[in-house]
């Protein structure tokens, strides 16, 4: 057996919802084999999770922060529009004139 045979460690997650637990084992040196998750939402954060490894591990973290700003920015400008929305055309929190 060739003792010069860099092995690592794997895991395959089954249920991974947004990662929590893939996160714990990619710290202490594991590396994920594949994720399983029918969430579509949480499928999305581990994608971009798997980026944020990746470009760390190739020194490119500057790409990563941009690609945060332009998603937080537009999170930013749904959420006003959004809260605009419903403030505007809910009738629970119309105000009401009445006159004297």
């Amino acid at each position: 057996m060739n003792k010069n045979i860099n092995k690592q460690c794997t895991f395959v997650e089954l249920f991974a919802g947004a990662g929590g637990l893939s996160e714990g084992f990619i710290k202490t040196g594991f590396y994920p084999v594949c994720h399983v998750e029918m969430d579509r939402y949480a499928a999305l954060t581990l994608k971009t999770r798997l980026g944020y490894h990746y470009l760390k591990e190739k020194g490119m973290l500057d790409i990563y922060k941009s690609y945060l700003q332009v998603v937080i920015l537009t999170i930013s400008k749904i959420n006003v529009k959004s809260f605009t929305l419903f403030l505007f055309f809910n009738p629970l929190l119309q105000v009401k004139h009445e006159l004297p």
